[in-house]
């Protein structure tokens, strides 16, 4: 299936990515789709904002089911104001462990001089 610019598409996103933007797959054809401002567990309507051959770009125009990550207390005026320094303060303690154990668990793990058992829990 060939994806347009400007498409609304349906995801459920499934990761984030370093840079604190939401990873969703299509459903058909498995194009990879970055999305500010979700977290893994959101599903959402996506407007396709750019177009590449392996991957795209969207903003989410309205979340059909919020994560169980959403950190419910989360209000920052600057967030809204495109300031970028907490894209992940939108997922709570759970969540936020959850990622950073899939993220650094395994890297650790693989270094010989830092045996280190990961609990999962700081």
């Amino acid at each position: 299936m060939d994806m347009e610019r400007g498409q609304i598409v349906t995801l459920t996103i499934e990761d984030m990515s370093a840079e604190g933007q939401g990873i969703g797959r299509m459903e058909e054809g498995g194009l990879v789709v970055f999305v500010p401002e979700t977290l893994p567990g959101d599903r959402a309507q996506v407007k396709l904002t750019k177009v590449k051959k392996n991957y795209a770009f969207g903003r989410a125009v309205e979340v059909l089911e919020e994560s169980p990550h959403r950190n419910s207390d989360f209000d920052c005026p600057y967030f809204t104001e495109g300031c970028g320094g907490c894209p992940f303060a939108m997922l709570d303690y759970d969540g936020s462990c959850s990622l950073s154990k899939g993220r650094s668990g395994p890297s650790c793990k693989s270094w010989p001089a830092y045996r280190i058992p990961w609990s999962g829990r700081s």
